[in-house]
């Protein structure tokens, strides 16, 4: 009896130990906003469809079947104060530069409106192409994602389905030229403080594929020359005093952030099994010895 007893009591530690465990691991996974939400830019290019609908979402093709090559910059809103949002590596694709307009260009806004009656947001400017825009009047702040868990809003810069933003110079829904950084600058009000100063952790930057299209491998377009079709009066040696290339290592785009995070995963992954395979060997013990009570 006094066995039975002290296998029970280990049985019920080790079901203990899993319980506080576990709750534990799965925190640790949980992604956790810091401050009152976030913010970034989002897009979509009319008639090519080429789009990114959410800070959410990765950037595709029409039939969202490639991830589109790009960096944004979104960033954690901390209180009060001036933010500035990005997107770079990305511009509409020549041969559709001549038909597509740009459907949609704001910043969308992931905070909580309802809590904060008094949450008010103002763009002060934005740089396309190297061209700094101000406002002479603010965009409707748009509901944006009704229904999620923090109501967001977006204000619409280029919109040829509604009203294109007043700006000096005037702003129009052609597509922006170049891969160059295009900004959103703005500025939070209402909230209960301010922003965290000097905050390391405000820029969240996401690297969509090459980073930007720049960087993609063109297209073979069906007039690569085989080598087969290269007579040998056409090759040359290289010369002896050549250096070697450089070797390209680019294309490792696993950042440090996504290995600690891997390793994290694994790391809580190992104490769920050791705990769940404890318990069970203690499970198993006790079952031997009850069993082997009965027969004696």
């Amino acid at each position: 009896m006094k066995l039975n007893k002290f296998f029970t009591g280990m049985c019920a530690a080790a079901f203990a130990i899993c319980s506080t465990i576990l709750p534990c691991a799965a925190d640790e996974a949980e992604t956790v906003l810091d401050g009152y939400g976030r913010a970034g830019i989002v897009w979509m290019v009319m008639d090519q469809w080429d789009h990114k609908n959410s800070i959410d979402l990765e950037p595709f093709d029409e039939m969202e079947t490639e991830v589109i090559s790009c960096t944004h910059t979104d960033v954690n809103i901390t209180g009060n104060g001036q933010y500035t949002v990005k997107m770079e590596g990305y511009k509409v694709p020549d041969d559709a530069m001549d038909f597509a307009l740009i459907g949609n260009l704001g910043v969308e806004l992931d905070m909580d409106f309802k809590t904060y009656e008094e949450l008010n947001v103002v763009l002060d400017e934005a740089v396309i192409d190297g061209v700094t825009y101000t406002f002479n009047e603010q965009p409707e702040l748009e509901v944006f994602g009704e229904g999620t868990f923090r109501d967001a809003k977006v204000m619409k810069l280029k919109n040829p389905y509604g009203k294109v933003a007043n700006t000096t110079p005037e702003m129009t829904n052609d597509p922006w030229t170049t891969t160059d950084p295009l900004t959103i600058t703005f500025t939070v009000s209402g909230l209960p403080e301010d922003k965290i100063a000097d905050n390391p952790d405000e820029e969240i930057v996401t690297v969509f594929g090459s980073g930007s299209v720049d960087n993609d491998a063109p297209e073979d377009d069906g007039t690569a020359v085989s080598s087969e079709e290269v007579s040998d009066s056409e090759v040359t040696e290289p010369a002896e005093s050549a250096e070697p290339a450089d070797t390209d290592v680019s294309a490792d785009t696993t950042s440090d952030s996504d290995k600690a995070d891997e390793k994290e995963d694994t790391s809580s992954n190992w104490i769920i099994y050791a705990c769940l395979a404890g318990g069970v060997v203690v499970v198993i013990i006790v079952i031997a010895i009850i069993a082997k009570g009965k027969k004696s």
